[in-house]
């Protein structure tokens, strides 16, 4: 009888200590991480975005998704070049003018579906939100000090006229501001010698001249954003890239004036990463969502200084509040990734600015 008693005491501990032991294994399996979703290499250029501003966003994306993501920055497109010509990475960022060229090429990889935020982009092309995922637009803007200027001006033409013979506006890049403004006036530049050819581009180089000659408009070399926050000058014609990190009381941002009569039409750059062949595509369609659905890609392309696509966003600060603002305009389309100008554009903006220099 005692033997049978102690038998069953020794079954209830076996069993007790069975029992805890499941518990501890599942406490410790619940505990464990989930096993990441893949990995993907990540090359960007420092000259298109900040670094600080692309490590908060590649770090949020980390956190919600797990995926794992190895960067490398470049510091410029010299260096870039060099990397390629070794190597591709899995994602590129860049603009959506670069990645069609990549595309026609044969070098970009696909989704199978596109995520649902970069729908509305596709209709540039088939490949956009397949192998490109846009979250945000870059073009030229209008930064001013508005302690010193409203910032509003009915036309180009009123702009110019409002800079008068003291430094007024600065700029690094002038073909930006002839391209945007020419646009909705009905020529297209090439960004070429053949420009010259074209009533309406002489008659904006005219204008422009006359602003530079007179003393109202002056050309600079690196960040012009830097003079209307030091107060040098009211106004400044800049991307809308260099308002990533950029702050000061009396800054804003506004969509640069056009010519009298234009529609109001801006052309933009779509901003996104690149998916090249040979990628893990289950880790692509993570992080592709994550960018272009989520309400993280939309408030980090504004503090890359973008305008999202997601227009149902505010900002923090009162520059991404005017990028927001800008994003709701519906006044912003994208040109066809083989627009000349834009494989011009640096060209361009060389020999306009070694022109416009003699006149200082």
């Amino acid at each position: 009888m005692k033997r049978r008693w102690i038998r069953r005491l020794l079954i209830l501990v076996a069993a007790a200590a069975l029992c805890l032991g499941m518990v501890r294994r599942a406490r410790k399996e619940e505990a464990a991480p989930l096993p990441a979703p893949g990995s993907l290499r990540v090359w960007y250029s420092e000259s298109e975005c900040p670094a600080d501003v692309m490590e908060v966003l590649l770090a949020r994306c980390r956190e919600q998704t797990g995926l794992w993501l190895e960067v490398t920055a470049f510091p410029d497109e010299a260096a870039l070049r060099a990397a390629f010509a070794k190597s591709t990475p899995d994602l590129f960022y860049c603009s959506h003018i670069r990645a069609g060229r990549l595309w026609s090429k044969g070098d970009l990889a696909a989704l199978d579906t596109s995520p649902a935020g970069a729908e509305a982009a596709r209709a540039i092309g088939d490949w956009v939100g397949l192998s490109f995922f846009p979250f945000g637009s870059r073009l030229p803007l209008l930064l001013y000090d508005s302690s010193k200027t409203a910032g509003t001006f009915e036309s180009l033409k009123a702009l110019y006229t409002a800079a008068g013979d003291t430094p007024f506006l600065v700029s690094d890049d002038w073909a930006e501001l002839l391209f945007t403004t020419l646009y909705p006036a009905g020529y297209t530049m090439q960004g070429d010698k053949t420009d010259a050819e074209n009533a309406a581009w002489r008659e904006a180089y005219n204008a422009l001249a006359g602003a530079v000659f007179q003393g109202g408009f002056v050309s600079v070399e690196g960040n012009a954003a830097d003079y209307v926050r030091a107060g040098a000058v009211p106004c400044a014609v800049i991307s809308s890239a260099e308002l990533a990190g950029l702050t000061g009381a009396n800054l804003r941002a506004g969509l640069l004036p056009l010519p009298e009569g234009a529609a109001a039409q801006y052309p933009v750059e779509l901003m996104g990463f690149a998916l090249f062949k040979g990628a893990d595509t289950r880790a692509a369609d993570s992080f592709a969502r994550w960018l272009c659905d989520s309400g993280d890609g939309g408030r980090l392309a504004m503090a890359a200084g973008l305008v999202p696509l997601n227009m149902a966003l505010s900002g923090q600060r009162s520059l991404e509040r005017d990028l927001a603002e800008i994003a709701e305009s519906g006044v912003l389309f994208c040109l066809p990734s083989d627009t000349v100008f834009y494989e011009n554009r640096d060209d361009c903006n060389r020999r306009l600015s070694e022109a416009l220099d003699l006149l200082t």
